[in-house]
């Protein structure tokens, strides 16, 4: 699960960096409390389901796009990225440390853990909330601002990735709301 996680997480903040030109804003939120901020474009929220049951709202200034089979959704002036997976379930989210996710991002460095809570219930299910910041080198400063959502149901957990470029971008600002928006319903599979 991890291989895969990290993977996924990999190919998520590639894209978005090369979305942005590799130039993201230095700072990054403390808590998954996120303050909207006072310059972000005003962007209207609408309703977006991916295939694995995960609801959200996200920026109407995200457009859907299928990076390599994946259904993404991107601004690539801001840098502003979204997507969802599945992968089966490693441990419980409940069980989950700051470590624990360190060592999912073991491949990225100079990783700040900004927020973890491994107690969130959504639609029910066992949830984990989780930001961070990251560089791309070692001699780069330029700090990345990502964030992923882990709802468990059964033997699988369903994540959302956010990659956010710009402290002004509409995802930035309106990040908590993204986070209070998601729900899950189990998909039926056919």
């Amino acid at each position: 699960m991890k291989k895969l996680f990290l993977l996924t997480i990999a190919l998520v903040m590639t894209l978005s960096l090369a979305a942005c030109g590799g130039k993201t804003d230095t700072t990054a939120q403390s808590s998954t409390t996120v303050p909207p901020s006072t310059t972000a474009a005003a962007a209207t929220m609408v309703d977006v389901t991916f295939t694995q049951g995960i609801s959200l709202k996200l920026p109407s200034d995200l457009t859907q796009a299928d990076r390599n089979g994946v259904p993404v959704y991107i601004n690539t002036a801001t840098a502003d990225m979204v997507m969802a997976m599945d992968s089966p379930k490693d441990k419980p989210v409940s069980t989950w440390t700051k470590d624990d996710v360190l060592d999912m991002l073991k491949t990225k460095l100079n990783v700040e853990i900004k927020s973890f809570e491994n107690d969130k219930k959504i639609s029910g299910k066992d949830a984990l909330i989780t930001t961070f910041t990251y560089t791309m080198s070692k001699d780069d400063a330029t700090k990345i601002n990502a964030a992923f959502v882990i709802i468990e149901d059964g033997d699988t957990q369903y994540t959302v990735l956010f990659n956010y470029g710009q402290k002004d971008s509409s995802l930035a600002a309106n990040l908590q709301a993204c986070f209070d928006s998601i729900s899950y319903e189990h998909a039926e599979e056919n």
